[in-house]
This record gives C-alpha cells, sequence and structure tokens, in this order.
C-alpha cells in the first residue's frame, strides 16, 4: 500500500506509483480526499506483491509543495480483493481543540469479522499525533502524519479516529481503509 501526499492545492488526478518490483497500484476505491486548504492525499494498493529485497517506491507530481510518499507492506490479506471498505474526510476543515480523537474520516461498514483497519491523517501544519481510541501507531512523522491500525473483531460500522495533539486546529487529511484477511 501506498500513501502520497500532495501539499500544494493541485487538482490534478494523481498518477499510481510505480515501483522497481514491477508491482501495479491502483487507487484504494476512496479516490482524492482534500482538505480545507487544498492539501490532497491518495491511498493506492498492489493487490499481488512482488517482492524483492530492495523496492523502490516512486511518486511523479509535478508541482508538488511538501511532497510525501509512504509505503507499508502488509500481508495476509485477501489478494484478489484486498480492500473491504474505505472512508475519507472530504473537505476536511480543522481539528477540533485538543479533544481525544478530534480528527476523523466518514464512517464505513465492513462486511467480515477480522477486517485489519488502517488509518492514514496528514495535516498542513506541524502538529504531534496521537492514535485514535483503541489504535496502534505504525508510522509517524513528529508534525506531519499518523498511520495506525486496528483489527475489527466484528464487522460492521466503524469510524477512523486520530488525535491531533496541538489543539490548534490544523486542516487535516484522513483517510480509512478495511482490508480484509485470509
Amino acid at each position: 500500500m501506498v500513501f502520497v501526499w500532495d501539499g500544494s492545492g493541485n487538482t490534478g488526478v494523481m498518477p499510481p506509483p510505480t515501483d522497481t518490483a514491477g508491482n501495479i497500484y491502483v487507487d484504494s476505491g476512496s479516490g482524492t480526499a482534500v482538505n480545507s486548504s487544498g492539501g490532497r492525499a491518495q491511498v493506492f494498493v498492489a493487490r499481488n506483491f512482488n517482492t524483492t529485497l530492495s523496492n523502490v517506491v516512486t511518486a511523479s507530481i509535478g508541482g508538488m509543495y511538501y511532497p510525501m510518499i509512504l509505503a507499508v507492506e502488509w500481508t495476509g490479506s485477501v489478494a484478489s480483493v484486498p480492500v473491504n471498505g474505505h472512508s475519507i474526510c472530504a473537505g476536511c476543515g480543522d481539528s477540533a481543540g485538543l479533544a481525544p480523537d478530534n480528527m476523523a474520516t466518514s464512517g464505513m461498514t465492513t462486511t467480515a469479522d477480522g477486517d485489519l483497519i488502517l488509518g492514514l491523517f496528514v495535516t498542513n501544519g506541524h502538529s504531534p499525533f496521537v492514535p485514535g481510541t483503541g489504535y496502534t501507531q505504525i508510522a509517524s512523522s513528529s508534525s506531519l502524519f499518523l498511520v495506525e491500525y486496528l483489527t475489527q473483531t466484528t464487522a460492521g460500522p466503524i469510524v477512523v479516529r486520530g488525535t491531533d495533539a496541538w489543539g490548534y486546529g490544523q486542516p487535516y487529511v484522513g483517510l480509512g481503509l478495511a482490508l480484509a484477511r485470509n
């Protein structure tokens, strides 16, 4: 899975990333999420990941401002249709104060027990992040992004949440994915 961030306010289509292992990346189903100041993010997945000892992932988008690409490899998902649900925060505004779980995506409903729920949040500013209630942090920048996960025991509705611990109300983008497990 590859998460691509562009803080420039560009409005064009984000092309899928490429890599040196020959994987084919497609949109996760959520499309591009845009925050209130024009920052945008998108998640791409490779269904049948080719493994190599060294794999370089590249995203090529002209005119990017504060570009970021984050690649995460996760094994054990259903290869034919790994994404069982997605949610975004389209037109996200500012995180609300210093409250826990002050960033959220729209809701999604999963259809299989044991789905892996991934949350990805990014801001335009400099904010320390804390995982949402029940989530485990797997990647973070001290100031720009948070990647977190949890296993949803029982299928059903879920909202992906994270905490902007700065509390100054940063414009953010949130994306959530449910990955079906084998």
